[in-house]
């Protein structure tokens, strides 16, 4: 078991797709206490907590972390932030750039 401060054992890289295609970008984290992740675009206010989707069920943040796009839109592009944090107040934050091909 990994004690101490937040350390990632998974981050997001910066991803260029198509418009209709599906993405996800991993982010799994440890520490002591065991870190929740939640995901939230730049720009926008609501984050994005684990299991649950969002948009019409074509976000969807995983349990374990990872955020999955299904039928990409221009719209999704943007840079997103996953952020990890524990009961300790220990907060890291790992960021992504989604860059949409398409009309």
């Amino acid at each position: 078991m990994f004690s101490g401060l937040i350390r990632f054992i998974e981050q997001p890289s910066d991803v260029i797709i198509n418009e209709g295609s599906r993405v996800v970008l991993q982010c799994s984290a440890v520490g002591e206490p065991m870190p929740s992740i939640f995901w939230q675009r730049v720009g926008v206010l609501r984050p994005l907590l684990p299991n649950n989707y969002y948009f019409g069920r074509r976000l969807y943040v995983t349990r374990s972390g990872n955020l999955e796009i299904s039928e990409i839109k221009k719209t999704d592009e943007g840079r997103y932030l996953c952020q990890a944090f524990n009961l300790n107040g220990d907060r890291k934050v790992a960021t992504a750039n989604l860059t949409v091909i398409g009309e």
